[in-house]
């Protein structure tokens, strides 16, 4: 098999930018977003000539967004150098994306070859019965804003809509994603390849992103760490959350989801990335007298942004935001930018998320059993706390057909 970490990303640069611009418009009818079993199998090769490893779907019991079961689907990418205690990287994608566009321009297929880790990209919501586009659905709840005009601003559940609405009766993919790391976990069990359920990262961006911030507020225990792109935090932290380190990169010319956060007059908000910074920060019990600042150079050592980070932290949890000056909403290596005033940054924010999830490892294995959690907002959102409740799904076994071919 031929390993991404030898293309030239340069060659296929423009098919990249269409998909991006292309992903960044279009929901799940648009034919290019191919949420089938076979989509990044047969379409990767396009984008990466000479790649030909399987990348099967594997879809498994969990919960629809009103809280019924039914069946989810992920993706999954083992490249040839994976073994013994492999880390498992999450790479979620954007609203109105899914899996193929995220493999095609996130950079994280080719991190995987480089660095031996498996990799699994969740599909979201596709049913458009019950959201207009493809989504995660994460709960909301957290209080945005210090003065009087704000102290009644709340994030929403994000980010599927309905006609508009946002999709509230219930928030499932919380439990569907632990459903994910469950099953990689049991069906790798054994193998040549297994997970280091120590070493589980959240990645993605956008609505991705604030999955990845999502999870490490209410599965603390099993996230190591969350790197992701251009997100913000909407899920209040649940009453056990132990300190997770976390990395994000943001645009400062962001339209969709603004650098300095935005207020609608129905009462919802999105924080400013400073005030994210500073409540992961205040939550993971840092130092909150020090702040590092430092330059970000990108490949032609221009200085293009600047990275504040928080340290002495509860666990080591260091809490870092990159800030990239002209980047907007897609700040990927090379990727197009359709902000305006937005260019695209040359700087390898992907392998910026790398090292600093990489270094990270959970003292405690987390517990990957079938029991697992269903979260739903809390009738009092402005409480900041979540309410879990129990519950327990089958054994999937469509796994198996998959580990035959490594």
């Amino acid at each position: 098999m031929l390993k991404l970490g030898s293309f030239d990303f340069g060659s296929v640069f423009q098919v990249v930018v269409l998909v991006t611009i292309v992903a960044s418009v279009h929901g799940t009818n648009n034919p290019l977003c191919d949420t089938g079993p076979d989509s990044l199998t047969q379409t990767l090769p396009f984008f990466f000539p000479g790649f030909d490893a399987p990348v099967p779907q594997v879809c498994i019991p969990s919960f629809g967004a009103q809280g019924d079961e039914t069946q989810r689907c992920f993706y999954v990418y083992v490249p040839d150098c994976a073994g013994v205690n492999s880390p498992l990287v999450f790479d979620s994608h954007g609203l109105t994306s899914c899996p193929l566009f995220s493999a095609e321009y996130t950079g994280w297929l080719q991190k995987a070859d480089d660095n031996c880790f498996v990799l699994t990209w969740p599909l979201g919501i596709t049913d458009e019965n019950v959201a207009d586009d493809t989504c995660h659905n994460f709960p909301g709840g957290v209080p945005v804003g210090n003065d009087d005009a704000a102290a009644n601003s709340i994030t929403p559940n994000c980010c599927c809509q309905k006609d508009g609405i946002p999709v509230a009766d219930t928030v499932a993919d919380p439990a569907f994603f632990r459903d994910i790391a469950i099953e990689i976990n049991e069906t790798f069990t054994g193998g040549a390849v297994t997970i280091d359920t120590k070493r589980i990262y959240m990645a993605g961006h956008s609505n991705g992103c604030m999955a990845s911030l999502a999870m490490a507020a209410l599965h603390s225990d099993m996230v190591a760490a969350v790197c992701c792109h251009a997100g913000t935090a909407v899920t209040p932290f649940a009453a056990d959350y132990s300190a997770v380190p976390t990395w994000i990169v943001h645009g400062a010319r962001d339209l969709i989801i603004p650098y300095n956060g935005t207020q609608s007059e129905l009462g919802f908000a999105i924080m400013s990335q400073l005030d994210q910074f500073q409540r992961i920060s205040t939550a993971n019990g840092c130092d909150n007298s020090t702040t590092e600042i430092m330059s970000v150079s990108d490949d032609n050592n221009l200085v293009v942004g600047e990275s504040m980070t928080r340290s002495g932290c509860t666990n080591n949890a260091t809490v870092r935001l990159v800030t990239l000056f002209e980047s907007g909403h897609t700040p990927y290596f090379r990727s197009d930018e359709t902000d305006e005033g937005a260019s695209s940054t040359m700087v390898d924010t992907t392998q910026l998320a790398w090292d600093f999830c990489s270094a990270y490892s959970k003292t405690t294995a987390p517990d990957l059993s079938r029991s697992t959690v269903m979260i739903e907002p809390d009738t009092d959102p402005t409480s900041g706390s979540i309410v879990l409740t129990s519950c327990v799904l089958g054994v999937a076994s469509s796994f198996v057909a998959f580990m035959i071919t490594y």
